[in-house]
């Protein structure tokens, strides 16, 4: 099936940065319904181009945006890492809504899903609490539970933007946040190697300029407070009962806390209420499943997901 692949940019609801998105659309047959991608940290859409391709030959829109301060909604190099102010937080979830809207709009009476994986699954959650009427669905990879060290965590990074500046960056946060991540890969092969077995992938992404830049405080901040409002009553509580929720992660998976977190996350969203939610864990799988040596089952389970909860 051939597919066409359209770069859409809008201004982002924070007033100074271009966001770009990519949309790719099935060319033959009716489409079943659309599914926005929500990326992670230190990551941009491009490295979702196989799934992305692959929602696709299956007759689904799929499409995502580089969020700002990541990947092509980086003016340059130096803004990566940088989204534009204290409120990065905010303005990832309002772009998402403001990228939602022009998809929709292009492909008007499509069921939309929004899939976000690790930093953008925390979006996702809090996007699907303040518009879920957008969406027929919410697929979170890679997400994580209550950490009662992420106020603490947010509140030293809102101070370091005060005193040392939001555009600095400070080792000390990037070592509080990830030191443990790797810690049960040991013998490391590099420092990367929570994201997935796959070694190939992990020297790509080392390799690759969009993906080893270090957070600003502010953005470390904006991260802190993503995770704390996902992760809040009040988060749970707003989102839809109707909405159906595919939480999947690997057991190895130290954001999920080896699967703990996840599950935690799938408990409050029954205990919120929600009628369908369901959690999937796969054996010694890490950070990245949509990166995973099984990889292509993991698509397959999605696409399984999807077509059941978007079929006429």
């Amino acid at each position: 099936m051939q597919i066409r692949v359209d770069e859409i940019s809008f201004a982002s609801s924070n007033g100074r940065s271009l966001v770009k998105g990519w949309v790719y659309a099935p060319m033959e047959g009716d489409c079943k319904g659309i599914v926005q991608i929500s990326h992670g940290m230190c990551e941009y859409i491009g490295r979702y181009d196989p799934f992305l391709r692959f929602l696709a030959q299956h007759g689904y829109v799929a499409c995502g945006n580089d969020h700002i301060g990541h990947g092509h909604s980086s003016p340059d190099e130096d803004h990566l890492g940088y989204m534009g102010g204290m409120e990065g937080d905010r303005w990832i979830v309002e772009d998402l809504h403001r990228f939602n809207r022009i998809v929709r709009k292009i492909h008007p009476g499509l069921p939309c899903v929004m899939l976000g994986h690790s930093m953008g699954s925390f979006a996702a959650r809090v996007y699907a609490a303040q518009y879920g009427h957008t969406l027929a669905g919410l697929i979170l990879s890679g997400t994580g539970g209550k950490n009662p060290a992420a106020p603490l965590g947010e509140k030293l990074a809102r101070a370091l933007s005060r005193r040392a500046g939001e555009r600095e960056r400070t080792p000390v946060l990037t070592r509080l946040i990830f030191q443990d991540y790797n810690r049960a890969f040991e013998p490391r092969r590099t420092d990367s190697d929570w994201l997935t077995r796959d070694n190939d992938l992990v020297d790509r992404y080392i390799d690759d300029p969009f993906c080893t830049f270090t957070f600003t405080n502010s953005a470390y901040a904006a991260l802190l407070r993503l995770h704390h409002q996902a992760n809040s009553r009040k988060t749970f509580q707003r989102t839809p009962k109707e909405l159906p929720v595919y939480l999947f992660s690997g057991d190895k998976d130290p954001v999920g806390g080896n699967g703990e977190g996840v599950a935690q996350v799938f408990r409050r969203y029954n205990e919120a209420g929600l009628w369908d939610v369901e959690l999937k864990l796969y054996p010694d799988g890490r950070h990245e499943m949509l990166n995973e040596l099984n990889r292509q089952e993991v698509y397959k389970d999605v696409l399984g997901w999807l077509d059941f909860h978007l079929a006429e």
